[in-house]
């Protein structure tokens, strides 16, 4: 059995967390459709603003990780701490760029489940995999990221 500070996970589970979420929200949605008919044109633009929006968050963080050379894998041993960029602003943008992309998915294509599964999918990101690699990261670097996780909030504003 590998210590924390070798790895956060063994399961990769932010795929398995949005792949489920989108074929719960697909059977949710054949079942016992929510969507109403001629939905207000304004709420699928917010939707796709918000899909764009999220999305570019979840490169930038992904881009900043490939540049300071330490693996967007999230079983993986982390090799550096990411404290400026966008991570000087939310210490996942990833997950919460994808969980913005999802509930603004879920307004664009006019999925209601997929809106309301959105919340659910994050809640289960922090619990599987975000409160896993904050233990990874205290073991690997210690204070510095004591520091980091005091100044930058986990998703964004007090949250």
């Amino acid at each position: 059995m590998s210590d924390i500070s070798d790895r956060p996970n063994r399961l990769h589970w932010p795929p398995i967390l949005y792949a489920g979420t989108l074929v719960a929200a697909g059977l949710l949605e054949w079942l016992y459709p929510l969507a109403p008919n001629g939905v207000w044109w304004g709420l699928r633009l917010a939707g796709a603003g918000l899909l764009v929006m999220g999305l570019a968050l979840a490169v930038s963080g992904f881009n900043t990780f490939r540049r300071l050379g330490t693996p967007v894998d999230p079983t993986a041993r982390a090799e550096v701490l990411a404290t400026g960029g966008i991570y000087a602003v939310t210490r996942n943008p990833m997950y919460l760029g994808i969980s913005i992309a999802f509930a603004g998915l879920g307004l664009a294509s006019n999925w209601p489940w997929l809106l309301l599964l959105a919340p659910a999918m994050a809640i289960g990101l922090q619990k599987l995999a975000i409160e896993r690699e904050e233990r990874h990261l205290e073991a690997r670097f210690g204070a510095s990221y004591r520091a980091y996780r005091e100044r930058v909030p986990r998703w964004f504003g007090p949250f």
